[in-house]
Formats: C-alpha cells, sequence, structure tokens
C-alpha cells in the first residue's frame, strides 16, 4: 500500500505541534521496521536526558523522541541515525576540532564519517551536512523541516531501504 503526500492545497502553517512530532517519529520508525530485517530499539528515556546533560547542547525534542523509538537503525539517504553512546563518543573526538562549533551536534554519520549536523545554537536548529572540510551544504532550516521532510519521502512509496547502504530512490518504473 502506498501512501499518497499532499503537496498543494493543504499544507500546513508554521511548525508541526507536539502531537505531529510525534506522529512523524513513528512514521519513521515504523517504516524501518517494515522495511528492515534490523529491529529497532530505543534508547532509554535516562540514556536521552543524560545525552543533553553531557555534550551541554540543547537537543531538538523530535529527536529525543527519536531515540527513545530508534537508538540508531534509522537512515536519511546514505547515513545512518547516531545512537545515543555512538554520538557520546563521536562529540568528544569532534569537539574543539576544525570547523566544529559549539552548539554543533552530530545526527547521522556515512561510512565515511561525513555527518549530518544539527546547528542547536540557531533559533531555528538547521541541518547541514558536515565533513573534512567543515560545514557543507544547508539541507533543511530546521530540524523539524527536515524530520517532516524525510517522514513524507519515505512514505511516498518512491524510495527503498538497502540493508548497510540506506535509503535509496527507487528506480523509475519501479515498485
Amino acid at each position: 500500500m502506498s501512501i499518497t503526500v499532499a503537496e498543494e492545497g493543504n499544507r500546513r502553517v508554521g511548525s508541526m505541534s507536539a502531537e505531529e512530532q510525534d506522529q512523524c517519529v513513528m512514521d519513521v520508525v515504523s517504516w524501518f521496521q517494515r522495511h528492515s530485517e534490523d529491529g529497532l530499539r530505543g534508547a532509554d528515556r535516562g540514556s536521552v536526558e543524560a545525552l543533553r546533560k553531557s555534550l551541554g547542547v540543547d537537543v531538538p525534542e523530535i529527536l529525543e523522541r527519536l531515540w527513545c523509538e530508534a537508538d540508531g537503525g534509522v537512515w536519511f539517504g546514505d547515513k545512518e541515525l547516531l545512537s545515543v553512546q555512538r554520538l557520546e563518543k563521536l562529540f568528544a573526538d569532534l569537539e574543539g576540532g576544525a570547523g566544529f562549533r559549539e552548539g554543533f551536534l552530530p545526527l547521522a554519520t556515512d561510512v565515511d564519517g561525513n555527518l549530518l549536523i544539527v546547528d542547536t545554537g540557531s533559533p531555528a536548529m538547521p541541518v547541514f551536512e558536515f565533513d573534512d572540510d567543515g560545514l557543507g551544504d544547508k539541507l533543511a532550516a530546521s530540524v523539524v523541516n527536515f524530520m517532516e521532510e524525510q517522514r513524507n519521502n519515505l512514505l511516498s512509496g518512491n524510495f527503498e531501504y538497502i540493508e548497510c547502504c540506506g535509503v535509496v530512490e527507487k528506480e523509475s518504473g519501479g515498485k
């Protein structure tokens, strides 16, 4: 069954409510549970709260919700969501490094170590690419918009999951 995401006429004005963010996270996690052979397990709330304290950054609520539902195993294209434990270690390695600024929160990584970063120091909390050269392209104006776009892409029926590679767009004409 394919779900059609309306692009016209019913567009929401403003940001997602807390309930809509919960639904967004559940939609993403459910998609991966249906398409991945790996079972998803969430981090316990205590670990997620400890993450906020240990990193000293403002962890967006939508990401706290995501980590409580899936501690890794969710992919954004070719980048996999960092588990809470991997995130803490990676953050310690990156902190103070070239191009890594206060307020940056690593979200996901690919096999080459390229990252998705949330700039929690900015009120909108935009999402950027980040690699050895530093900050790259801005992917979304806010982490909430980023998650909504990811969810809409997954539910469009135009993407598939390939183990250890991530989420890729289906070839045209394929189902």
